[in-house]
């Protein structure tokens, strides 16, 4: 069963989508302002330094190619492919090195079919990972890629990349509290500029900033604030096709759940990390740059690959066996004959009855 924590980290993911309901359609203002672009971090003591990247892609579409990050090389696509290893024959060193590439030590081993059927179990390193290098190319082992090329986004894949969004914005602006409406948020908007206010409002904690939102001022305000007493749409709201009241109702859930669920990053990330709980504390101490914060999900991944890969364990991906046939029912009271019954005559052959 997951901890409060781990599920409060799973549903950054799941309040997004509800969020960037709120400016479908909206004009909010004649001249609303440009979405800030990406920024570099902010220098953190011992937090490790990411190379300048191009414009981060959303959880959706993100880029096509891993980029490099602190230092870890991107794999070639040159790079050959190991043949499959069988899932029974895989051990202790296979799982180490199925984690030292994820972790981008032996990135040569990422198109690995053994790497790529593991990665949806460390999800939890991945993310940490991503945390720490301020990388989302850190969770592209997430993905799934068909024979076609077409991705598929996990799960995971999406928790990470908000995770990563996330901390990043607590990292780069310790005193805003843009960590409740990211640039994936901005990203996913139906009205960039709209919402790109909000995450400048929260960024500089200026609230003067929700004016020109319209309808949407005080949701803004709700963010600034950490305050779900504000999470109220005022006013009328976009014309869009569906119940205008329960898309009222979602955008103001959302950012209850929102604010609820992210408001210990206010704290700042030292003190999440010296004295918060589970996932958020290890997230944190990743965030700081801590050299150790992703050891223990290095420790529980490498486990979990060797206990689901162990002689006599089923391969991961092999499918359910199917369940035991029936016994077959005994005979009713009222079936079971009371005097024995003789065998049937044996035939005579033809030449016997000649």
């Amino acid at each position: 069963m997951k901890s409060a924590a781990v599920r409060r980290i799973v549903r950054y993911a799941r309040v997004a989508p509800v969020l960037v309901l709120m400016f479908y359609g909206c004009t909010c203002s004649e001249s609303p302002q440009e979405a800030p672009p990406a920024p570099a971090p902010t220098e953190v003591a011992s937090a490790p330094q990411a190379p300048a990247a191009a414009e981060a892609p959303a959880p959706d579409k993100p880029h096509e190619e891993p980029q490099a990050a602190a230092g870890i090389p991107t794999p070639a696509s040159s790079t050959p492919v190991m043949p499959p290893k069988d899932a029974s024959k895989v051990d202790l060193t296979d799982c180490e090195q199925y984690v030292a590439a994820l972790s981008g030590q032996n990135p040569a081993l990422l198109k690995d079919p053994g790497v790529t059927a593991f990665a949806p179990k460390a999800a939890e390193l991945l993310t940490c990972l991503a945390v720490k290098n301020d990388s989302r190319a850190m969770c592209d082992p997430l993905i799934e890629t068909s024979p076609s090329g077409e991705k598929s986004y996990l799960a995971e894949a999406r928790d990470c990349f908000f995770a990563q969004s996330i901390f990043h914005e607590a990292r780069a602006y310790p005193k805003g509290t843009s960590f409740t409406f990211t640039e994936i948020e901005v990203q996913q908007c139906d009205n960039p500029k709209a919402c790109g206010a909000v995450l400048e409002a929260t960024r500089t904690g200026d609230e003067t900033k929700c004016a020109q939102l319209g309808p949407f001022q005080s949701i803004c305000r709700a963010f600034v604030k950490l305050d779900t007493s504000l999470c109220r749409v005022e006013g009328k709201l976009p014309a869009r096709q569906g119940d205008a009241d329960a898309v009222e109702s979602k955008v103001e859930e959302g950012c209850r759940t929102t604010i609820d669920t992210r408001k210990y990053l206010a704290r700042g990330l030292k003190a999440v990390a010296e004295s918060g709980s589970g996932k958020e504390k290890a997230l944190a101490q990743a965030a700081l740059g801590q050299a150790d914060a992703c050891k223990e999900f290095e420790k529980s991944a490498i486990a979990t690959c060797v206990s689901t890969t162990a002689p006599g364990a089923a391969p991961a991906n092999a499918p359910e066996p199917p369940p035991p046939a029936a016994a077959p029912a005994a005979p009713a009271a009222e079936d079971v004959p009371t005097q024995p019954v003789s065998p049937p005559a044996e035939k005579q052959p033809d030449s016997a009855q000649a």
